[in-house]
């Protein structure tokens, strides 16, 4: 009996380890600050209400004895901030952007005592906010930027070369970066194969060796254990931001010295909004179609990829049947759901002709009905051994 129990002891410690560094990880931000009245005095019991434009979700807190406040684990997203005691005026915050792994100041203070009901609206564009509250330094890279900025064959780690400090080199590093035909730099090598149509993702850091980042997906774990690389892919019409942190990360997402790099998925509010479309790359369209059939000019590959993609999110909606009925279930203010999907086809060309050892050989008509003896020289024999045992000489 004993040994059974200790194996549920360690499975329980595993599954609890499992959940603390899961915990610890996470894309989410934060808005921190301190109420204070017209003298400069500490307001206690105010009641701070945080309210997201996109799915209408309310978070509420009350400042402590010292005046301060925090709201955790906030999306990333734009927010109303309306803070209200009584005997003052209400203040209220417009589009208050909170960022991927971002602790936000909002500092609160109250312009006169209310003699009626009244309340004092600011705006962002008003009132600039400073993230002043972490040590991390790094740059948002916008679901804008990510769309509408080129990047080859939709690989959203290129743009953290935005970012100071950050380059990709093209060497025969884990692949490097530039040729994306052939992997970059080094084409005889593991990463070049595996990420042949899409760069990879080799950032160096402040210098740092392209295996020390870290990449984190909504807050999970996003790292391929083999060349300590990028291990999905997100489709880019699906990234509402990407954040890269490249000096003094925080102690949760420093795992290495290396850049962090988190990324933040879109996710459906009271809105329905979607995207569908095809990146093509190849003979048809192309600028130099003519070449493909220039009996004069060296032979050109006819690289063709299809990059399809799509994405859709709202709330959830149930229609009960019948003109004018209520719906079965109206998810605004409370459910949501987003989709994305995104698909790759690719067709390589066979280089070479007649003669050419880099040809390859189409299985002639015997060959498809299991006749392979046009593969052995006039005059060659071969020995088989059978199964029940002993062996013949055929040719």
């Amino acid at each position: 009996m004993r040994k059974p129990s200790a194996q549920l002891l360690l499975l329980a410690l595993l599954i609890v380890s499992s959940a603390i560094s899961t915990f610890a990880q996470n894309n989410k931000g934060a808005i921190v600050g301190t109420v204070k009245d017209p003298n400069d005095a500490l307001v206690a019991k105010a009641q701070v209400k945080v309210t997201s434009t996109k799915t209408g979700e309310v978070r509420t807190t009350d400042t402590s004895d010292d005046g301060a406040y925090t709201v955790p684990n906030l999306e990333p997203g734009t927010y109303n901030v309306s803070v209200e005691a009584p005997g003052f005026q209400t203040v209220t915050f417009e589009a208050v952007q909170v960022e991927t792994n971002s602790r936000l100041p909002l500092d609160v203070k109250f312009a006169s005592i209310a003699t009626s009901s009244s309340s004092v609206t600011i705006t962002s564009e008003s009132a600039p906010l400073v993230e002043s509250e972490t040590s991390v330094r790094g740059d948002l890279i916008t679901g804008r930027q990510v769309t509408d900025l080129p990047i080859p064959q939709r690989n959203f780690t290129l743009l953290a070369g935005l970012s100071p400090g950050v380059t990709r080199p093209n060497l025969g590093l884990l692949g490097g970066g530039g040729n994306f035909v052939a992997g970059g730099g080094g084409q005889n090598n593991t990463e070049a194969t595996r990420f042949r149509e899409s760069g990879g993702s080799v950032l160096v850091v402040n210098g740092a060796r392209a295996t020390n980042n870290n990449f984190t997906l909504d807050g999970v774990d996003n790292n391929e254990s083999q060349f300590g690389q990028i291990a999905i892919y997100p489709n880019p019409d699906a990234i509402a931001e990407f954040k890269i942190e490249s000096s003094v990360p925080s102690a949760e997402s420093g795992r290495a010295g290396g850049g962090i790099i988190s990324t933040t998925f879109k996710s459906g509010g009271n809105d329905f909004h979607g995207t569908v479309g095809e990146i093509y790359q190849g003979r048809f369209l192309s600028a130099a179609a003519s070449r493909f059939d220039d009996p004069t000019s060296p032979p050109v590959p006819n690289y063709v990829t299809h990059n399809y993609y799509g994405t859709v999110g709202g709330p959830i909606f149930l229609p009960r049947p019948g003109e004018g009925t209520p719906p079965f279930y109206n998810g605004r203010n409370r459910s949501f759901f987003f989709f994305s999907l995104n698909g790759q086809r690719n067709s390589t060309p066979i280089f070479g002709g007649t003669g050419d050892p880099q040809a390859v050989p189409v299985p002639t008509a015997r060959m498809r009905l299991g006749d392979f003896s046009e593969l052995l020289r006039p005059g060659t024999t071969r020995t088989y051994t059978l199964a029940g045992g002993g062996s013949v000489v055929a040719p």
